[in-house]
């Protein structure tokens, strides 16, 4: 994040930049722990400074059955989130999953079901659904490609390249097309689409 931190508070065009809390699972070690939240610290600091865009912080871990491990975690992130912006409650309290929380102007935390994200091996979870990919929100690849959204980080649908195509063009694409249409009579059209739990939350 460090590197990026500039471009990202310095572009006019951007509104919202989201980061996933629950990135640190991984790390079994508590100093990693603890860098990482310090950079995302960091960077919210900056960002109040800052002052023009929103900043999401996503907590997105949470389990259909009770893990205590997990829980403990996340309770000490919660914890450095209160000290940081001295807010007179405690998170748990006031946090409700699948809600956000305002922390500060323009810092939003939101807590929700963790969900597995739709490549390799995931279950097909069947043709019928809606997406709000294509609908209100893309995502556009380091190479340009241009995919539904950001959880096709593989490029499984590659619907265009913006250094080749006006964007208009690549979301006016058949492919494109096929795939609004399909969620808008709940059909799932593309296989990638149908590994994904994602978008049974709008169901």
């Amino acid at each position: 994040m460090p590197q990026t931190r500039d471009t990202l508070l310095g572009s006019p065009a951007l509104r919202q930049i989201n980061i996933s809390l629950h990135s640190f699972e991984d790390a079994q070690d508590v100093n990693i722990l603890h860098a990482y939240l310090n950079e995302i610290l960091d960077f919210l600091r900056e960002a109040q400074a800052n002052g023009t865009v929103y900043i999401s912080l996503r907590l997105w871990n949470l389990q259909h059955t009770e893990d205590t491990s997990e829980t403990h975690r996340n309770r000490e992130l919660l914890r450095r989130l209160e000290t940081f912006f001295a807010l007179p409650m405690t998170i748990p309290a006031r946090l409700t999953p699948g809600q956000g929380l305002r922390l500060a102007p323009k810092v939003f935390l939101s807590q929700d079901l963790e969900f597995n994200w739709p490549h390799g091996l995931t279950c097909d979870q069947g043709d019928r659904g809606f997406c709000r990919g294509l609908r209100d929100h893309i995502g556009i690849l380091v190479d340009g490609t241009v995919v539904p959204c950001c959880l096709d980080a593989e490029g499984d649908i590659p619907l265009g390249n913006i250094h080749q195509q006006p964007l208009r063009d690549i979301l006016d694409s058949d492919r494109a097309r096929r795939m609004r249409d399909g969620f808008s009579r709940q059909q799932v059209i593309e296989d990638l689409c149908r590994r994904c739990t994602y978008r049974q939350r709008f169901s």
